[in-house]
């Protein structure tokens, strides 16, 4: 069970959640005053934390809170503007106050035009090369070094908003890495510097989302042949574990029911729309069926030939590896119905 605990400190209206065992901790937080620090409180490995804010405080200031508790730390962010005194803040963590080790910025391409004056300040402060353009809308701040990865994401920019914002923390390498890939992706693709001529961004950006998306599609196509796979077995396995003897016709209509039944859950569950509506096409015809044999009480025994017709209707449409596979199951359980059937071939 979980445990709620209310903090009663006068900065702010805070609550945490604390999962017992070995669950990570999970904290909860609405925080309308107060500073970016008594909002974050103390880091831990392996923590998450979601919080809303009054817009009191940016992301420059959870960054500086975070850099308070992990030291000196490579800062990626993302964002789709930044302010003048956030990137002088940025500025002098990079250059004097040593807690930046190294900066990327990932902004809006079209930054340089909408805000010339502030992207201009930022390039004399850091540099073109820290800079990628990209069409992008996301706010993310990863902080990393060789013992913290946390990851911020945000409906905060780089600027004071006053108005309610919300933020999630995850301390978590392999989220902080995912970003640190998508920020050289982008920056591989686009290249690095400031655009002013955002036309100079768009042909790139078209790129790199077509080949994000040619890398994904064959991914996402496996992955629905598995799916269907885990389904249609599903169903089928009541053939493999049914009783020795063959059964009558209102018993198979009961079993194949409930099979089918168990399937069409489990697709829910696992979110597989296209095998919920196909389970749920033959649960209607076998619901049917079964009313009409249960009101006559049908005890007629399926011969081997209907049996095996059955199952097989069963399975039409799987992979025919998986087709293959559950014949053989078939086939070593109830030789008796294949052969008969082979015969009357």
């Amino acid at each position: 069970m979980a445990e709620l605990k209310a903090s009663r400190r006068k900065t702010q209206t805070a609550q945490s959640v604390t999962l017992d065992g070995d669950a990570l901790e999970q904290v909860l937080r609405l925080a309308p005053v107060g500073p970016a620090a008594a909002c974050l409180g103390t880091l831990k490995k392996g923590m998450r934390m979601a919080a809303v804010t009054a817009g009191q405080f940016s992301l420059i200031d959870i960054l500086r809170a975070i850099l308070d508790q992990t030291g000196p730390a490579d800062v990626l962010c993302c964002a789709w503007t930044v302010g003048i005194r956030d990137a002088e803040v940025a500025g002098w963590l990079l250059h004097n106050g040593g807690m930046i080790r190294s900066l990327r910025f990932l902004v809006h391409d079209r930054f340089p035009a909408t805000e010339p004056a502030y992207c201009g300040r930022m390039v004399e402060i850091f540099g073109p090369e820290v800079f990628t353009l990209a069409r992008i809308h996301a706010k993310v701040l990863v902080v990393q070094n060789e013992k913290w990865s946390v990851v911020v994401q945000s409906s905060m920019n780089l600027n004071r908003n006053d108005q309610w914002e919300q933020f999630t923390l995850d301390e978590s390498r392999p989220l902080a890495q995912f970003y640190w890939d998508l920020e050289a992706r982008i920056r591989a693709d686009i290249g690095p510097g400031v655009h002013w001529n955002p036309r100079d961004v768009t042909a790139a950006h078209g790129a790199t989302k077509a080949a994000a998306k040619n890398e994904i599609a064959p991914l996402l196509v496996e992955y629905e042949k598995r799916q269907e796979a885990k389904a249609v077995a599903a169903v089928a396995a009541m053939a493999v574990g049914a009783p020795a003897e063959i059964p009558t016709h209102l018993e198979f209509l009961r079993s194949e029911y409930t099979t089918l039944d168990a399937a069409q859950k489990a697709a829910v569950k696992n979110g597989q729309s296209n095998a919920v509506d196909k389970l749920s096409a033959q649960k209607k015809k076998i619901y049917d069926e079964l009313r009409v044999v249960s009101a006559t009480q049908d005890t007629v025994t399926l011969s081997p030939a209907e049996a095996t017709a059955q199952l097989r209707a069963m399975v039409e449409g799987a992979p025919a590896g998986v087709q293959h596979q559950i014949m053989q199951d078939i086939r070593a359980r109830f030789p008796h119905w294949m052969n008969e059937e082979e015969e009357a071939d």
